[in-house]
Parts: C-alpha cells; sequence; structure tokens
C-alpha cells in the first residue's frame, strides 16, 4: 500500500515520463516501484533509476541511507522549474537569487538599445516580468526579493539616473498621468491572491493539504470568508502564510450597508472582539452558525439565548453568548435594526473600487489595477501647470490620453509626456539639474530657455507656428489660431472630430521636429518640416494597407497628404 503523508489520499493521473511523488515512508517507495513495474511489463516503458532522484523528508531529513539503487539526493533538486531544498531559507534563496540574476542580465542586453520611456515598459511586461513570476506564483516572497526586483526595474526605467517623475505616478494608468509602469509589489500580490480562486474551486481532498498549512480550526475555503490581521495568523507554511496576509488586507473591509453587516463573519473578524483577540466557538460553527444573520431575528434584532437554542437544537452557553453579543459593535446593530434579507449565497465576495465581485470570477489584472489604485498619484507637474493655466480634471485626463490616441509611435508619445511632466531638457531645466549649464536660450540667445519659449516663443518658432496656421488654413479651409496651451497639450477635441486628432499629431510631430532641429544646432524650415511629415505619412500608409484599412487611412490622412 503507498501511504501519503496527510490523512488523506489524493489519486490523479501523471504522466510517466516525468512524475514527482511524495510519500510517507520506505515501504511507500518500495510499492511505488513495484507499481511502476507493473506498467512497464505493459507499455514498454522503463524507470531509469540512474536518472531518478530520491530525497529523504521531514523528521529522517539527516538519514544518509541509499537504498533501492536510486540517486539519493541530500542537497537542491529541480521539480517542475523550481529549486528544491529541505531548508526552505536555502530553497527560496536559491530561486530568487537564480531569477534575479537572469532578469538582470537581460535589461543589461536591452539597456545597450535607445528605447523610449514607453518602449522600456513594453520590455519589461513583455521580456523581463514572465522570468520572476512563475517563481513568485509560487514561493514566498521575501521583502529583499520585491525591493531588489523593483530596483532593477525602476534603473532600468530611468537609465542608472535619477527619476524624474514619482513612482506612484508612472505606475499608474496612461489617463492619470501614468505610463503603465510594471508595479512589481502589486503584481506578485495580485499573482498571489489569484489562488484564492483556485483554492475554492479545488477538490476537498486537494484543498485539505492547504488546510495543513493553517492554524485556524476551520477548512481553508471557510478561513477566507473570515477577517483577520497578520499578527493572528500563524501558518507552518511561509506561502500561505504570506496569501492570508494579502487576502484578508484586500478583504477585510467595514461594511457599508445593512446587508453587508448581515454577512459579516462571526468567527475570527478583527471587528468582533473579546479580550482582544477575535472568537472562534467551536461548538457554534459545528451548529453552523456562521454570520451576523444566523443570530438575528426577522427584524434585524439579535436572538436571545433561548431563541437560538431552539433555532439550532443545541445548549448554547451563557458565557459565550454574552460576549459574542457584547463584541458586535452599535454600529452594526443600528443598520441592521428593523432589516431583514434572506441569505443562501455562499460564494466569497471582494469590493473592488466599490464592485462587488465574485472570488470564482475575480482575474489577476483587476487585482492588480485594484491594489494600483490605492496607491497610485496623479503628476506634481499639474501643480505647476495650474499657476499658469486654467484645466480641469477631466480635461487633464484628455491631456495625458491625447498622445496615446492620436499616434502609435513610442518615441512621440514619451515625447510629449516629458513635455507633460516638465522633464524635457530645455535649458531651464537643464540648468536646474546641472549647475554648470546656462538657463537661457542658446538658439535665440534672448529670453530663458523655459519649455514655452523653447516650443512657443523662440523667435523662428514663432514664425513657424504662424506659417502652420497658414498651412491648415489653406488646406482645410478654415482659420485655427494656435494658442499657447494648444501647442503645449494640444487641442481639446470634445466632439471626437477626425480632423481635429490629425492637427494634433500635426502638432505634436512639429514640436518633435523643433526638438530635432534645435538639438543638432540646425536652422528651423517650415517646408523641411513639411516634407517629413510627407514622408510620415507614408510609412501610415504602408501600414494602414499591410492592416487592410486603407479606406481609414484615406479618411484621415488623404486631404493632407494630397495638399502637402
Amino acid at each position: 500500500m503507498i501511504r501519503s503523508v496527510h490523512q488523506n489520499t489524493i489519486k490523479i493521473s501523471q504522466l510517466a515520463d516525468d512524475i514527482t511523488i511524495i510519500v510517507q515512508d520506505i515501504k511507500s517507495v518500495e510499492a511505488v516501484l513495484r507499481f511502476l513495474s507493473t506498467f512497464s511489463k505493459y507499455s514498454g516503458l522503463y524507470l531509469n533509476k540512474s536518472k531518478t532522484e530520491a530525497v529523504w523528508l521531514g523528521k529522517n531529513v539527516h538519514n544518509k541511507d541509499k537504498p533501492l539503487g536510486l540517486r539519493w539526493n541530500n542537497g537542491y533538486f529541480k521539480c517542475l522549474g523550481i529549486w528544491c531544498h529541505t531548508d526552505t531559507a536555502r530553497m527560496i534563496d536559491k530561486n530568487y537569487t537564480e531569477k534575479i540574476d537572469k532578469l538582470q542580465n537581460i535589461l543589461n542586453i536591452w539597456q545597450q538599445r535607445l528605447l523610449s520611456l514607453k518602449g522600456k515598459i513594453t520590455v519589461l511586461w513583455s521580456v523581463a516580468l514572465p522570468q520572476v513570476l512563475y517563481v513568485t506564483s509560487i514561493l514566498y516572497t521575501p521583502k529583499w526579493v520585491t525591493a531588489e526586483i523593483d530596483k532593477i526595474l525602476f534603473k532600468f526605467l530611468w537609465s542608472d539616473k535619477k527619476p524624474h517623475v514619482k513612482k506612484e505616478t508612472i505606475i499608474a494608468d496612461i489617463d492619470y498621468g501614468g505610463l503603465k509602469m510594471v508595479h512589481f509589489e502589486s503584481m506578485q500580490k495580485a499573482i498571489k491572491l489569484s489562488w484564492i480562486k483556485r483554492l475554492n474551486r479545488m477538490s476537498s481532498n486537494c484543498a485539505a493539504l492547504a488546510d495543513a498549512q493553517t492554524n485556524l480550526p476551520m477548512p481553508i475555503t471557510d478561513v477566507f470568508q473570515c477577517k483577520l490581521r497578520a499578527e493572528f495568523i500563524h501558518c507552518k507554511n511561509s506561502f500561505y502564510q504570506q496569501l492570508l496576509e494579502y487576502w484578508f488586507d484586500l478583504y477585510s473591509i467595514q461594511p457599508e450597508t445593512f446587508k453587508d453587516v448581515f454577512v459579516e463573519p462571526l468567527w475570527f473578524n478583527v471587528n468582533i472582539i473579546v479580550g482582544g483577540s477575535p472568537i472562534f466557538y467551536k461548538e457554534w460553527w459545528n451548529n453552523n452558525i456562521r454570520w451576523i444573520y444566523d443570530i438575528c431575528n426577522w427584524n434585524g434584532t439579535i436572538m436571545t439565548k433561548e431563541d437560538l437554542q431552539n433555532k439550532f437544537n443545541f445548549v448554547v452557553d451563557q458565557m459565550e453568548y454574552n460576549s459574542l453579543v457584547s463584541a458586535i459593535p452599535d454600529r452594526w446593530r443600528q443598520m441592521i435594526k428593523n432589516q431583514s434579507m434572506s441569505f443562501n449565497d455562499k460564494e466569497i465576495y471582494v469590493h473592488l473600487n466599490g464592485v462587488k465581485k465574485s472570488v470564482d470570477k475575480l482575474k489577476c489584472r483587476e487585482i492588480y489595477t485594484f491594489l494600483i489604485s490605492k496607491i497610485k498619484k496623479q503628476p506634481t507637474a499639474i501643480q505647476k501647470w495650474a499657476e499658469v493655466y486654467d484645466i480641469s480634471e477631466h480635461e487633464w485626463e484628455t491631456i495625458f490620453s491625447l498622445p496615446f490616441k492620436i499616434c502609435v509611435e513610442t518615441d512621440l508619445q514619451t515625447f510629449q509626456y516629458k513635455i507633460i511632466n516638465r522633464f524635457f531638457p530645455c535649458n531651464y531645466t537643464l540648468s536646474i539639474w546641472y549647475s554648470e549649464i546656462s538657463n537661457m536660450c542658446q538658439y535665440c540667445c534672448k529670453e530663458v530657455d523655459t519649455l514655452v519659449h523653447y516650443f512657443v516663443y523662440c523667435a523662428d518658432v514663432v514664425i513657424f507656428w504662424k506659417q502652420f496656421e497658414k498651412m491648415w488654413k489653406r488646406i482645410f479651409e478654415f482659420w485655427f489660431p494656435l494658442r499657447e496651451v494648444d501647442i503645449i497639450f494640444g487641442v481639446q477635441n470634445e466632439i471626437s472630430d477626425g480632423n481635429i486628432d490629425t492637427l494634433n499629431y500635426c502638432i505634436l510631430f512639429a514640436k518633435f521636429y523643433i526638438y530635432q532641429t534645435k538639438r543638432n544646432g540646425d536652422k528651423i524650415f517650415f517646408l523641411k518640416f513639411l516634407h517629413m511629415l510627407k514622408n510620415r505619412i507614408e510609412v501610415f500608409e504602408a501600414m494602414y494597407i499591410s492592416q487592410n484599412k486603407y479606406e481609414q487611412f484615406l479618411i484621415k490622412w488623404s486631404e493632407l497628404y494630397d495638399n502637402l
């Protein structure tokens, strides 16, 4: 007989060429080998003992015997891509050290390319992050790992220089002023929290493996419905300890409606405290008394001791009853007074940004988005721009999103992002970073080279924008005088006019031309800009044709292209 390490035996189907088996004793190993020998007679597939590793676990971890002709290993061994070891701390350290080294080597290669901020973030999401997510999803993640990976990712993003945008800003969505930069701490939390859905769906036998890891006297699927803090959780396994800490941080919110109060758990709830700790009455639990709803009358009042005994048919201890009833917050009692509800729903729900979501339908991306929403901050540059322009919150969302709506080039998107967040390298900004650089405009040598001067009021630039306005009037037959704010941020397009989108792209491309020309020390010529713009539109034409969208190209660009 093959004996498992737990009381319950778990039967699975397994491919014969790659199998990991955990059993209780050497007799069970012998039984496994006999079973495989029988399998070999019918399949012709034989066990290669020279490639079969065995490890002593538990109380036999220091056993030096090497029976049955197997390769006995007292050090590291690999299982499903993970280095395993009898010492958990050494196992965690080796896995993360190896992955961090690989991550650093990959980013060192990509760092040699002149990528934009948006391009770097794409690399981090698609190439770098997958290197560590698998290990993170099944192993405890120490704080030093989170800090080290976070350091490596942001060091790559800013090319080992001082960050120009706060971490809490750049990780936010684009319409909030961010670039959706990777936030590893939130991502590894979201990855681990995805296990809640898996464990909730597992068969009772598989879930029993997780049940054995907690110190709470209930199945782990019921533990998920408790509301605890970290100091009340003591798991044997560090992975489950971390998983539950993350879960209770996400799940343990204060009830906002009387319906929320009715479904508050009675046991292991930090809101129901007796003697400084959450309570758990085993006999009450065994009699299916789980929720506030279970101890309430039809009108929302708390049942008497006698009513409880009659309803659930067991003897209620007077001290336990008094302690529980007195521990229920007065605010909750007022919320459910004169209220009633039917409660047959056994699903677990979480509230993400005001939306009630079933755990069985919860996605990792949704958890990550929620975690980011709790820490994200808008750019500090907004406060500086507010001293000059009167821009509403809705308009800021449009300004942040505009470059990503009107163009696909990551260099242009990053270029505008630098302008909005005021770390574009005009001389005024450079003089703040480097004391030896003058803040005067080196192109006209007349004024301080602020962002606005650089793109709007520099001598040749003023002429350039006048020619731009005349061109637009000639082609589209309407006069559109560009204001300072239009040149810096783009034209607000509240009616979703396609011509305004085209205008905004041309303004952005014109600013990029001005930047490249000044950086190279060349003269600003409007005809050269028109030539570059026409070449860029031809590239768009090829892209639209390759995507079978040529009609869309004609609608958006043909009128401008034909008249350049």
